[in-house]
């Protein structure tokens, strides 16, 4: 009885968790680039966050779309689950760009820090959305 808990509650964490992995590897893509952008460009600070988070929405769905939701992603044409998740991945990224100039730019928290809470704020949305809407359980 309690191996079979423990299994059921471990196919249970395995998606969210897989989504934070992949989560947390588009915030190392994120920082990545936003750091390089906007010391290593003259863009201003919420059009690198922009930029830094298209691609990290680039990889996200990549590695969610094979890993993540494996057995879900075949339900419908890979075009249609990367329109979906780009459509949830643009709210997730105003949240995190709103956020991010709020933290950095009127609250001067430090650039990296800022990010990885606007990364935070949008992460929750970005999961809930993807698994109903994006890639849906059977």
């Amino acid at each position: 009885m309690l191996v079979h808990s423990f299994t059921a509650a471990t196919r249970r964490l395995a998606r969210p968790l897989r989504f934070g992995v992949v989560g947390a590897s588009g915030v190392v893509v994120n920082s990545g680039v936003l750091w390089l952008l906007a010391h290593g460009t003259l863009l201003p600070v919420w059009l690198a966050s922009l930029a830094a988070t298209s691609l990290a929405i680039c990889t996200n769905f990549l590695l969610n779309d094979h890993w993540t939701f494996a057995r879900a992603a075949h339900r419908t044409h890979a075009r249609q689950r990367l329109l979906r998740f780009g459509g949830v991945s643009l709210c997730g990224a105003a949240i995190t760009s709103a956020t991010l100039v709020l933290l950095h730019g009127q609250l001067e928290l430090p650039l990296l820090l800022a990010n990885l809470a606007a990364i935070g704020c949008g992460a929750g949305w970005n999961y809930a959305a993807s698994s109903r809407w994006t890639w849906p359980e059977r």
